[in-house]
């Protein structure tokens, strides 16, 4: 009689392994889409620490018909692996199985808090940059007010790195936004230097010369830019991100 693990407790041990193959050098992720169907394939093997009958590598006599059909003898293997690990007992011990098995689990309880990590980032770093837009959009007023209008370019503010900010939370919040938010960011990057620049030329006086009408017909392109793409509808889609990981 072989003592086969229930459905239950095969499904139990293929998550807690993250549906990876426990073998260290292997890894390989068990489960996935059918091609050409609607279905799922699974390569994966609840596989025998202890055999399951007589003859079996490891098998152990003493051993209760529930203790080995239980979880604590079972580890999620691919079925190449699984095979393996029945064909050499002598290099694939109990003790190998273990901590094979200790660790898959170990790995994929690092693997979800550290996307619990990389959600509590994403939401940090939206925030921020939520604010900052929020204050931009505020102080683009100020340069509505007349052609050629000069703030002190500090009042825009951008994250320090914000690119390399962005690229890290860019797989949490989409390619399309992503796209937008560096589009905007870079303007206001670039503006932000041409305004220090005449700033600092012209010293807190207004002037009227070429320099002052190239400062006016790129101060007009910045406020042009930005009523286009800093709109109420993107700063509502940058809040969405500060708030989705509350529940």
């Amino acid at each position: 009689m072989r003592d086969n693990f229930s459905e239950a407790t095969k499904k139990l041990l293929a998550d807690r392994a993250g549906r990876k193959c426990s073998n260290p050098y292997c890894r390989r992720t068990t489960i996935g889409p059918q091609l050409g169907d609607k279905g799922t394939v699974n390569i994966g093997e609840a596989a025998h620490i202890y055999a399951a009958s007589p003859g079996g590598k490891r098998y152990k006599e003493d051993m209760t018909s529930e203790q080995r059909s239980s979880y604590e003898n079972g580890i999620w293997m691919c079925r190449t692996h699984a095979a393996l690990i029945d064909r050499d007992e002598k290099y694939f011990t109990v003790e190998m199985l273990k901590s094979w098995k200790e660790d898959a689990e170990k790995n994929a309880a690092d693997e979800i808090i550290g996307q619990v990590d990389e959600v509590r980032k994403c939401k940090f770093r939206m925030n921020l940059f939520y604010m900052d837009f929020l204050e931009d959009k505020k102080i683009l007023a100020s340069l509505n007010k007349s052609r050629g209008a000069m703030v002190d370019e500090s009042c825009f503010p951008v994250q320090n790195e914000w690119e390399k900010h962005l690229e890290e939370i860019s797989y949490l919040i989409g390619a399309e936004l992503s796209t937008s938010m560096y589009r905007i960011l870079r303007e206001l990057q670039v503006f932000k230097e041409i305004m220090k620049k005449e700033i600092d030329r012209c010293a807190g006086r207004r002037m009227s010369d070429k320099e002052s009408l190239a400062y006016c017909r790129r101060a007009d392109l910045f406020k042009e830019r930005m009523e286009e793409w800093l709109t109420d509808e993107f700063i509502e889609s940058i809040k969405f991100f500060c708030d989705f990981s509350k529940e």
